[in-house]
């Protein structure tokens, strides 16, 4: 009997100070770490008031792998598409009011976010242009990239079209509505979206 209580007694004060590890464990600690990965990249406003993209370690090692297979070409910004702070700062705002319009939510001129695949996973997407002109108007090759999550938490990568036009990238955005990827410069509009088995791409077309 004596053994009884002593094996019952060491149970009992086990439950306890694992109870109590429970307790002051750190909030999100027994989330899976895939969660933080597939979180939405942030947009935070830059010293010049000119928003500015942050991505998560993992979502930036994605855009990195992509680059280093790509080495002709440039992820766009207004830094990259030779934008001065002024003419940065009044893009931003026009790109707004046509999202607005459009009734999207705004996210940012060079990136896009959601379910796009409708796997319950976040994917996002990313314009590139080549450093290498095409044609005698200087005009260059356009990718449109998705990294698509995965389960692991990490992203997958999918060129969702290309597009042939010069350093004009005013803005992109994805309609909830169309479920789909616009984006546009100055009066010309392309879109991508998914067909439930690949990504269907119409080039840029307009004046």
């Amino acid at each position: 009997m004596a053994r009884s209580t002593s094996v019952s007694l060491s149970a009992f004060l086990f439950l306890i100070v694992s109870a109590r590890a429970l307790a002051t464990q750190p909030a999100g600690a027994g989330a899976p770490k895939s969660a933080a990965s597939l979180m939405p990249p942030t947009v935070v406003e830059g010293p010049n008031g000119v928003p500015i993209l942050k991505l998560n370690p993992t979502q930036q090692q994605a855009v990195d792998a992509f680059l280093h297979f790509h080495p002709g070409f440039n992820l766009a910004s207004y830094q990259t598409l030779g934008l001065n702070e002024s003419d940065a700062k009044s893009g931003y705002q026009g790109w707004l009011q046509i999202v607005r319009e459009q009734e999207a939510t705004p996210q940012y001129p060079f990136a896009a976010w959601g379910d796009f695949n409708s796997d319950g996973l976040l994917d996002f997407a990313l314009p590139f242009f080549s450093n290498r002109q095409v044609n005698k108007w200087g005009w260059r090759e356009w990718l449109l990239v998705v990294f698509e999550g995965r389960q692991s938490g990490s992203y997958s990568t999918v060129v969702a079209g290309r597009d042939t036009f010069g350093l004009c990238f005013d803005g992109m955005l994805f309609h909830p509505k169309r479920r789909q990827l616009e984006y546009w410069c100055k009066s010309a509009g392309g879109a991508f979206k998914w067909n439930g088995s690949r990504y269907v791409h119409q080039p840029l077309k307009g004046d």
